[in-house]
């Protein structure tokens, strides 16, 4: 659990630690991404006799390499990346990860709610089936209300970055080559619109198109194989929407704020363009395949 912003989020994550005590045989890492706070110290002072309570502190200002500090110092079978800001229900996530362990899974998919600022729930979720589970994470791809094999995640990080880091990390696990197990369980409850996100910062939507650049090579180099190129294909395209909407598109940023992002809108146009031009490049190719194996011209 990264946490950057510990004077907001301090009390959401005593409630989690508090839902934490409740169960057994799991470890909980807090990485205090920011310099030395007396939230920090009053927390470790409350947990110093906990070892399944392991805090951390680092200065990266990044939730992806504080996401790695954390990853490196786990010692469970199962690993899963939270965010301090949210709620996890974690006799939930528990058992979900007990249904996920009888079977074969590499990873486990579990339900969440999204609440918005004002504390009622605006939206939930529901994987219908295992067949579009890939498309599902493809489409939205919050890491939060996963879990993973620790033999999958070892050698991956995530990359430095503010924003989509989580993206870049499923598609470097190329998740959709992974057994999946799909829980009912509501596992994660998702906050919306609560201040000093980094989902409201525009200098953090520079990171964004740093993310769709890392994830378009993989998908470039992902085309001769057909299921990866479609499920990264939806992941740019969902990436491109997300950036045209912080960018102020829907309103979202004011318009004065997308001149404070590194290269405005320009970068995101390109990668369109290479995506696009990706796409047509193998249609055509499909084209004469199946042109040639009907022996027409």
């Amino acid at each position: 659990m990264p946490i950057g912003n510990p004077r907001r989020d301090f009390d959401n994550v005593v409630a989690n630690l508090s839902e934490f005590e409740k169960i057994s045989q799991s470890e909980l890492i807090l990485v205090f991404d920011s310099p030395q706070c007396p939230e920090i110290t009053l927390l470790s002072e409350m947990y110093s006799d906990n070892q399944n309570v392991i805090i951390l502190q680092c200065c990266f200002g990044n939730p992806g390499e504080a996401r790695n500090l954390g990853k490196a110092h786990s010692n469970g079978e199962w690993v899963s990346f939270v965010d301090s800001d949210d709620s996890i229900d974690f006799r939930n996530y528990y058992q979900m990860i007990l249904e996920g362990n009888s079977t074969e899974a590499e990873l486990i998919i579990g339900q969440y709610r999204v609440i918005n600022e004002a504390g009622t729930v605006s939206a939930s979720t529901e994987v219908i089936s295992y067949q579009n589970a890939s498309k599902f994470i493809a489409r939205n791809p919050g890491i939060w209300r996963l879990s993973f094999k620790r033999d999958m995640v070892n050698g991956i990080d995530f990359p430095g970055l503010r924003m989509a880091e989580d993206q870049v990390f499923l598609a470097k696990l190329r998740f959709w080559e992974r057994n999946l197990w799909v829980s009912q369980l509501i596992v994660y409850t998702y906050r919306r619109n609560i201040l000093g996100q980094l989902t409201r910062s525009a200098d953090a939507i520079s990171d964004l198109i740093q993310a769709q650049e890392i994830t378009l090579d993989l998908f470039i180099n992902e085309r001769p194989k057909r299921v990866g190129y479609r499920i990264l294909a939806v992941v740019v395209i969902n990436q491109l929407l997300t950036s045209l909407k912080y960018l102020g598109v829907h309103g979202l940023v004011p318009l004065r704020e997308i001149c404070r992002v590194k290269g405005g809108i320009i970068p995101v146009l390109r990668i369109g363009a290479r995506l696009g031009w990706t796409m047509l490049a193998e249609t055509i190719h499909k084209t004469k395949k199946m042109k040639k194996a009907s022996g027409t011209q």
